[in-house]
């Protein structure tokens, strides 16, 4: 199985500990695939809900390449649909019943020509843990050098 680089990344991410990761295919349109390709995606703000037992992604902006069609509705901001087994929804949802836990896209990568959406589940990052992690490298640092 070859894996490729990561294309894009969530700049928030440094406000959760990750728990757990999964990997999910994504559903997307011949244009959103182009945009992929060309980098002009943004998932910094985007969320992920499950309704209905299937998972989607939400509030990731896809920016329109200069191929267009006039018969087509281009709609930046689409809600997504991620391809997940059965056991993995429930695994999720089963998290998310029992503990005040989030689960939000860490990543994009491309997965023998199929683009992939890297979910991590975890809890918030409170600003106190941050500048304790801060301190400790400042600390280890200080000790080596």
């Amino acid at each position: 199985m070859k894996k490729n680089n990561v294309i894009i990344k969530n700049k928030n991410i440094y406000k959760y500990i990750i728990d757990y990761e999964i990997d999910a295919g994504i559903v997307l349109l011949g244009w959103e695939v182009k945009s992929l390709r060309y980098k002009k995606v943004d998932i910094n703000n985007s969320n992920i809900i499950i309704k209905n037992n299937e998972i989607y992604l939400i509030d990731s902006k896809f920016n329109l390449n200069l191929y267009k069609e006039k018969k087509i509705d281009y709609s930046t901001n689409r809600i997504k649909k991620l391809l997940l087994n059965k056991k993995e929804i429930y695994k999720l949802y089963s998290k998310l019943k029992n503990k005040i836990i989030y689960i939000f896209p860490i990543y994009i990568f491309w997965n023998n020509n199929y683009a992939k959406l890297k979910i991590g589940i975890g809890k918030k990052n409170n600003n106190y843990k941050k500048k304790n992690k801060l301190n400790n490298k400042k600390n280890i640092l200080n000790y080596l050098y």
